[in-house]
Protein backbone atom coordinates (compact mmCIF):
# COMPACT_ATOMS: atom_id res chain seq x y z
CA UNK A 1 0.00 0.00 0.00
CA UNK A 2 2.24 2.89 -0.98
CA UNK A 3 -0.11 5.08 -1.62
CA UNK A 4 -1.84 5.38 1.62
CA UNK A 5 1.82 5.51 2.95
CA UNK A 6 3.05 8.38 0.27
CA UNK A 7 -0.72 10.32 1.29
CA UNK A 8 0.23 10.05 5.23
CA UNK A 9 3.65 11.76 4.56
CA UNK A 10 2.40 14.47 2.36
CA UNK A 11 -0.44 15.29 5.36
CA UNK A 12 2.77 15.20 7.68
CA UNK A 13 4.58 17.69 5.80
CA UNK A 14 1.71 19.69 5.12
CA UNK A 15 1.37 20.12 7.99
CA UNK A 16 5.00 20.49 9.60
CA UNK A 17 4.65 23.69 7.26
CA UNK A 18 1.89 25.13 8.59
CA UNK A 19 3.40 24.60 12.27
CA UNK A 20 6.51 26.10 10.63
CA UNK A 21 4.56 29.05 9.36
CA UNK A 22 2.85 29.72 12.29
CA UNK A 23 6.62 29.93 14.46
CA UNK A 24 7.52 32.04 11.51
CA UNK A 25 4.98 34.08 12.35
CA UNK A 26 5.26 34.50 15.96
CA UNK A 27 8.48 35.49 15.42
CA UNK A 28 7.64 38.21 13.07
CA UNK A 29 5.35 39.65 15.72
CA UNK A 30 7.74 39.35 18.62
CA UNK A 31 10.26 41.33 16.53
CA UNK A 32 7.74 43.86 15.42
CA UNK A 33 6.22 44.59 19.56
CA UNK A 34 10.42 44.25 20.36
CA UNK A 35 11.60 47.81 21.64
Amino acid sequence: MPDLFEFRKEGENRLHDRIEFRLQEGLWVVRRLAP
